[in-house]
Parts: structure tokens; sequence; C-alpha cells
């Protein structure tokens, strides 16, 4: 468990860089896409804006803790549910801007696929690696919540 905290906690420190690129090109997309002021795709990027900016200030807040010398703990596990929930969105923000063209695999040896549908299906596995995001809400409602353990299932 304390490994899984520093796999998840240690990249939650600067987890946001890489967030913060994505969503300029996301930005990007939709200027490209002439749907940079249709108001429901500047609330899909004002949401992601916000959640770089969440995880701009866990990290800090996480840096500082393994500063001090504490271990991380839960907050982990918070930090990896948001930003493989995130990323998810963000496929799927992607894939709206791009219409059709998101089905459509680039020309090109092997299996191609753009940077965008790159991002849409390599999101779905950050919801499963390093713990299922079930797990995570699990890890966070039994350690941060305090709330009791889910029932073990019953075989028979």
């Amino acid at each position: 468990m304390t490994t899984l905290g520093h796999e998840r906690g240690g990249s939650a420190t600067i987890a946001h860089l890489r967030y913060r690129r994505q969503f300029e090109a996301l930005v990007e997309l939709a200027r490209e896409k002439g749907r940079d002021h249709d108001p429901a795709v500047r609330q899909e990027l004002a949401w992601c804006h916000t959640h770089v900016e969440i995880m701009r200030y866990q990290g800090m807040r996480l840096m500082a803790q393994l500063a001090e010398g504490r271990e991380p703990g839960p907050e982990a596990s918070v930090s990896k549910l948001f930003w493989s929930e995130y990323e998810r969105r963000v496929g799927e923000i992607a894939a709206e801007l791009l219409g059709a063209e998101a089905l459509v695999r680039p020309e090109g040896e092997g299996y191609r696929t753009s940077h965008w549908q790159g991002v849409f299906l390599a999101a779905r596995a950050g919801t499963i690696y390093s713990g299922t995001s079930e797990i995570q809400r699990n890890i966070i409602a039994e350690r941060a919540l305090g709330l009791p353990r889910e029932p073990a299932a019953v075989t028979r």
C-alpha cells in the first residue's frame, strides 16, 4: 500500500504540467474546429481548466506534505481518481469536437491513431491501472471518510 501511495502520490505533484499542455491543445482543437465560441464547448473547456488548477493545488499540497516527511495517505487515491477521470472526460470532449473524424483511422502502416484518438483510447486504461476508479473510491470512503468497509462477496 505504501508503494502504491508513492506511485500515485509522487506523480501527482507534477501531473498538472502535462494536463495544462493537454488542456491548451484541447482549446486549440476547439479553435481549429470553429467551436471555441460555442457555449457548451466553452463550458466543457472551463471544466477542464478548473480541474487542471485543482490538480496543481493538490500537487503543491502533496509536495509540502512529502517535504515535511509525511507519507502519502488516502489523498494519493483522490489524486489518482481525479486525474484518471479527468483524462477520460478530456478524451470524450476531444472526440465530440472531432465528430466523425474521431472514428476514422489515419492512413499509414500498422494500427495508427491520431493524437486525440490515442487520448480517448488510453484514458480508459487510466481508470484501471494502479487501482481502478472503483477501488480508489473505496479507499477514499474507508480511509479518508471513515465509512465502513464494503461487504465482502459471499461465495458458495
